[in-house]
């Protein structure tokens, strides 16, 4: 006897399975996508890039001294861009007009090393009527990424972004604040 051979008939796809697939992949694919590129923007965020994105020189009028008796050695030497020649002036000198901080301040960035940089701008960020406060606030703020103080650094750059007036607010977005703070995880 002949063993029956049971054949099962085709079933019908549903209309909804195969575009629910499609739907399913290309999801998934940009899903991948996204996570890949956040992955890569993580691994390869750091302080030094953060800083070098960000940092601007301060800019300095380039006229000769003797055009402007007022302007103080300190100001010359940075003039001149000799900013080991700023930091021993202002080592050596007992009081420091706002400007002459500022200087010093942007002198101690420039020669990388960003601990010393905070103390003569922490001054004058705390000095809120001078014409410097903004430029101060800003190289604060710098010093403190660049110094690896995340938290110091975050709340410079909010109360930054909170005025409104603010001459470096455009300078801070909302995805570099997520950045800093993305540092803090690393």
């Amino acid at each position: 006897m002949k063993a029956a051979s049971y054949h099962r008939p085709f079933a019908k796809r549903s209309s909804f399975r195969l575009p629910f697939r499609y739907v399913l992949s290309t999801v998934t694919i940009i899903l991948l996508v996204y996570f890949g590129v956040q992955f890569s923007r993580f691994y390869k965020l750091s302080p030094d890039n953060l800083y070098r994105e960000l940092y601007r020189p301060y800019p300095l009028l380039q006229s000769p001294i003797a055009k402007y008796p007022q302007a103080s050695r300190i100001e010359a030497f940075y003039g001149k861009r000799s900013f080991d020649s700023v930091i021993r002036t202002a080592k050596h000198q007992v009081l420091l007009s706002d400007k002459e901080a500022l200087l010093t301040g942007v002198a101690y960035l420039e020669s990388a090393d960003a601990f010393w940089a905070i103390a003569p701008l922490k001054k004058l960020a705390a000095s809120g009527g001078s014409a410097f406060h903004d430029a101060g606030e800003y190289y604060l703020a710098l010093a403190y990424l660049k110094n690896s103080d995340y938290d110091d650094a975050l709340t410079i750059i909010q109360q930054i972004r909170n005025q409104p007036n603010h001459q470096y607010r455009g300078v801070f977005s909302e995805d570099l604040m997520d950045e800093v703070k993305m540092l803090k995880w690393r």
